[in-house]
């Protein structure tokens, strides 16, 4: 099958995936708090541990390089 790395982030805030429980992002790298996904709210952050994938509607480009989390989908540590 292969093996699984995981990246630990450092600090306070760090958001994880609630099914997993895998640090996502930092607080720190939150850029917006103004977003919407499929499931509700979320978060835009300047960077995350989580792949990234490639924006093909024009309208949509200023997203590259940047992640958007549901909150439905994660869970903060404090």
């Amino acid at each position: 099958m292969g093996l699984l790395f995981v990246q630990r982030l450092e600090g306070d805030g760090v958001f994880k995936c609630r099914r997993c429980r895998v640090d996502a992002a930092s607080k720190d790298a939150i850029i917006s708090r103004d977003f919407y996904g499929r499931s509700g709210r979320a978060y835009l952050f300047d960077h995350s541990v989580v792949p990234q994938e490639k924006a093909y509607d024009a309208s949509q480009k200023y997203k590259e390089g940047k992640f958007i989390l549901e909150r439905a989908r994660m869970w903060k540590d404090s």
